[in-house]
């Protein structure tokens, strides 16, 4: 269904669905924040969640990617963004029943170019240590609390 439940003309998620998801991106370029992308999905939810049945949870899906080109956007400046998102997500979903978990997307690197321009987005989770130490520390608090 991708972003056309938050289109305002949809008046519901279908019930047949129990979890859905929206890729919302941000904070991947210089200058930006990680906590735009959090920012930016919450405003989308927001007119998704009045339409979901009660059985019905989103599943958010933080970017977790960097730019292999890193005289754009250095390596660490970039984990830096990512771990100030996941904490931003990791916050809100910790304060919102409505959430059912997490899906990153990408966790391993990638051999080809995800998108076009400055950012390929081909670098994971699995290239920046400090992403990859927040994703565990998410997901142990996850199974504790299952």
């Amino acid at each position: 269904m991708r972003a056309q439940c938050a289109n305002h003309d949809i008046t519901e998620v279908p019930s047949e669905f129990d979890l859905i998801s929206v890729d919302v991106y941000a904070g991947y370029k210089p200058g930006t924040q990680g906590i735009d992308e959090v920012a930016a999905a919450k405003k989308m939810y927001d007119i998704i969640f009045p339409k979901l049945h009660g059985h019905q949870k989103v599943m958010l899906v933080p970017g977790t990617f960097a730019c292999s080109n890193l005289t754009y956007f250095p390596l660490d400046d970039q984990a830096k963004n990512l771990v100030d998102k996941l904490d931003g997500y990791f916050e809100w979903a910790k304060s919102d029943d409505r959430i059912a978990g997490f899906n990153p997307w990408h966790f391993n690197n990638r051999s080809s170019p995800q998108a076009g321009g400055a950012c390929d987005m081909e670098l994971g989770a699995v290239a920046m240590p400090s992403v990859y130490a927040k994703l565990q520390e998410i997901g142990k608090f996850i199974l504790g609390n299952s």
